[in-house]
This record gives C-alpha cells, sequence and structure tokens, in this order.
C-alpha cells in the first residue's frame, strides 16, 4: 500500500492533498451516531477549488444516516458531514 501512496505523491500538484487525519474523538463521535455502523469518505471541492475529504456515518450497507439521528460538525441540510482535524501536505508531521 506504502507504494501506491507514494505513487499518487510522485504525480500530485504542488499543494495538493495527499491524506487527511481524523482524531480518535472524532471517529468516535462519528461511530457513537445512534445508527452508525460504518463511515463513507467524499472527495469534494471547497469554495477554493480544493481538494477536501468529508466523513458521513452510515448505516451496516453504506446508506447515510437520517439527519435527525446526530449533531454532526458540518451541516449543511442534505445529511451528517464531517471535517477532517487536519490536512496533508498543508498540516502534517514530517516524513508524510
Amino acid at each position: 500500500m506504502k507504494t501506491f501512496i507514494n505513487n499518487y505523491k510522485s504525480t500530485a500538484a504542488e499543494g495538493e492533498l495527499w491524506s487527511v487525519f481524523y482524531s480518535e474523538a472524532s471517529l468516535r463521535k462519528m461511530l457513537n451516531t445512534t445508527g452508525c455502523e460504518g463511515i463513507r469518505f467524499h472527495l469534494g471541492k471547497d469554495d477554493d477549488g480544493k481538494t477536501v475529504i468529508i466523513a458521513e456515518p452510515t448505516d451496516n450497507v453504506g446508506h447515510p444516516l437520517p439527519a435527525t439521528t446526530t449533531r454532526s460538525l458540518m451541516d449543511n441540510g442534505g445529511g451528517q458531514f464531517f471535517a477532517s482535524d487536519g490536512a496533508c501536505p498543508m498540516n502534517c508531521p514530517p516524513d508524510n
């Protein structure tokens, strides 16, 4: 798998997203959501056109949970979405 990661990094444009970090607390918050049995990660673009990865708690087959089941960090009316706690290469440990 490390080879796949390095293949991606070697072809990524300068400043392009490599990875995101979700803290244990953030993951637990999602997994402790009523009805959560999985997490889907979405690729998206922010208002500046930069790639972002957003997490969404799901049921056991990957369906989004109803918006009324949790309070998320981000909710624009389409479900429960959680932003990452950091992104790489912008905010990552050395040698990552």
